[in-house]
């Protein structure tokens, strides 16, 4: 959620293409045969989280993985992210992630993805969404990437009632 909350602050694009997809390359087994597991854990305070992960490949170079966590905070704060990962044989590579978090201050949410064709083509886009709890104002804001058309983003900013206002300078 960091990184989403800085890419709010600063306008600038939360992680890279390049390592979401190098994540999706090297992250993943290359046998045939699947990994999965879960944790649970509740601590000393109340707060609890709970994680689960699942990767798989055929043999023939084709791999995925997907996970996922979520988590409750004492103080009331919870959140929840899943990923999934694919590699094809061919050097085709995908991810999508998306990631929702809230606490007494506010709440923000965001999904997007990227991917590379056989021939190494790539594309991004990443939509986020933050809303204060103080104030009732919001951010939508939306990130993409092609080769056709570069890099496009937009920020729109909302009051408590809906109404477009000026975006907070950085």
């Amino acid at each position: 959620m960091t990184t989403h909350l800085r890419f709010l602050r600063t306008g600038g694009v939360p992680g890279s293409v390049l390592a979401m997809l190098l994540a999706a390359t090297f992250a993943l087994p290359v046998q045939a045969a699947g990994v999965a597991g879960s944790r649970e854990v509740t601590g000393p305070k109340g707060g609890s989280m709970a994680r689960q992960y699942m990767r798989q490949g055929d043999g023939a170079g084709n791999r995925s993985g997907q996970r996922s966590r979520s988590w409750n905070r004492a103080d009331g704060g919870s959140g929840a992210r899943s990923a999934q990962n694919s590699r094809g044989a061919d050097g085709s590579a995908s991810h999508s992630s998306s990631v929702a978090a809230s606490n007494a201050r506010g709440s923000v949410s965001s999904s997007g993805s990227a991917s590379r064709d056989a021939d190494g083509n790539l594309s991004q886009s990443r939509s986020t969404s933050a809303t204060s709890a103080t104030t009732g104002n919001s951010v939508q804001s939306s990130t993409s990437y092609s080769k056709d058309s570069g890099w496009s983003h937009s920020a729109t900013c909302y009051d408590a009632g809906g109404n477009t206002i000026a975006c907070p300078g950085r």
